[in-house]
């Protein structure tokens, strides 16, 4: 993961994205378990918190397409910067 937003957003912001995004799984996951138990006691299978688990992770990779390609940055004049910039 770090090595993916360092990527596509550059480093200026790296540390504060990173922190963000880890902040979030692990709070996702935490989180994940005690759900998973709810549905397992309600439903006596786990058959439910797999669908549930299934369903948020199309809606990550759909997320993950949707970011499309790297920002193309720009040079002063509005051409293209170079490979070498």
């Amino acid at each position: 993961m770090p090595y993916a937003i360092a990527h596509y957003f550059g480093r200026s912001c790296f540390s504060s994205i990173l922190g963000w995004t880890t902040m979030v799984t692990v709070f996702c996951g935490s989180i994940g378990g005690i759900f998973g138990g709810l549905i397992y006691d309600n439903y006596q299978n786990y058959h439910m918190a797999w669908i549930v688990c299934a369903v948020f992770w199309a809606l990550a990779i759909m997320m993950v397409f949707a970011l499309g390609r790297k920002p193309v940055k720009r040079g002063q004049s509005g051409v293209i910067a170079s490979a070498a910039t």
